[in-house]
């Protein structure tokens, strides 16, 4: 109400007519009074958030009575449907790490006795890191409004930047790589549409490949891949929700078409056997638990920023602990359809 106060940090009042959200930061949990999540992003966006204490770790609100709130641009678009914010999610995850890399990370560990310890080296990994990473990742930029520049320099200080710092630039150096991966895919798909019949020989499937390296086709197929990923980036939001709104459900229907064609190959039902056996003395390799880390950082794009920018186009509607259990939940599921799918069409 107009002319009311409220106690802000260390007791001082300020009038809630110039403050739209106000943050209690002394209780251990912080709670914000907001009556629109606009609100709450022009507060975090103002200089008196800006300002850390001696030891760097909680802000100190001060001169709250005459904060003013910064315009924001991208920062008051959100997604436009729930359907659409969990398929952008799903883009991050699902990818060649789940279909390509996964099936020879397994096949490297795994013993002659089975492949089922690495999977559950994986689920471990999976539920004690990954998700919980996934979560905090959500909470942060759900909450800061931000980039992951901005959300460690919000929660941790300014000594701590250079950990937003650190994720940007991880995050930069693999999709560099992916970008790569990508170029591969498209000349993957060029091959399967313009060959009449695919290669069975693995020396001969090399050899294309070994082909493909020498020429100028990986730095075209690099480029094209940059150009549509960066048309969709430059669209903002709006643009990698369409572009993941058509992508990943396509995506879905040839995982599934082809674990569904994979059942129909012979000695499917012993690829899958071999999956679901355990080789129990592998478990004291330390190469297991390893790669079953690795893994999990590839699956699930934990700690990589990807997420924390995401959840800055949250509502505050958008749970950041359901969606940090339903995501990695989904994407482990699109794994055991991907392995399954790997597994059945090995011949012996």
């Amino acid at each position: 109400m107009p002319g009311e106060t409220r106690r802000g940090y260390a007791g001082r009042a300020s009038p809630s007519s110039k403050v739209d959200g106000s943050v209690n930061m002394i209780s251990s949990q912080s709670v914000v009074d907001r009556d629109d999540p606009s609100d709450s992003r022009e507060f975090m966006s103002s200089s008196a958030y800006n300002d850390f204490d001696s030891s760097g770790v909680f802000p100190i609100l001060k001169d709250i009575g005459t904060m003013k709130s910064v315009p924001l641009d991208t920062q008051d678009k959100t997604f436009s449907y729930s359907g659409g914010l969990i398929l952008s999610c799903l883009g991050c995850v699902l990818g060649t790490g789940n279909i390509w890399r996964f099936p020879r990370v397994l096949a490297a560990t795994s013993s002659e006795g089975g492949s089922l310890t690495f999977i559950l080296a994986w689920a471990l990994f999976l539920f004690t890191w990954s998700i919980p990473l996934v979560i905090t990742e959500y909470t942060m930029g759900r909450f800061t409004r931000g980039s992951p520049l901005t959300s460690f320099y919000k929660f941790l200080g300014k000594k701590c930047l250079w950990v937003g710092a650190w994720v940007t630039a991880v995050a930069f150096f693999i999709s560099a790589y992916f970008s790569v991966v990508v170029g591969w895919c498209f000349y993957y798909f060029y091959l399967s549409c313009s060959l009449s019949v695919l290669p069975e020989d693995p020396k001969e499937s090399a050899e294309m490949f070994n082909w493909f390296t020498t020429t100028y086709y990986p730095l075209a197929m690099h480029t094209i891949g940059l150009v549509i990923c960066g048309i969709c980036v430059f669209w903002g939001v709006k643009g990698i929700e369409i572009a993941n709104s058509c992508l990943v459900p396509l995506q879905l229907s040839i995982v599934l078409f082809t674990f569904a064609w994979s059942l129909t190959r012979e000695y499917a039902d012993v690829g899958i056997q071999f999956m679901f056996t355990p080789a129990w003395h592998t478990l004291m390799e330390p190469k297991l638990y390893v790669e079953a880390a690795c893994q999990n950082a590839f699956d699930t794009a934990a700690g990589m920023g990807l997420f924390s920018a995401y959840a800055a186009y949250f509502t505050r509607k958008t749970g950041a602990v359901r969606f940090g259990m339903f995501l990695p939940m989904i994407n482990n599921l699109v794994r055991q359809v991907k392995l399954r799918n790997a597994t059945a069409s090995l011949r012996s």
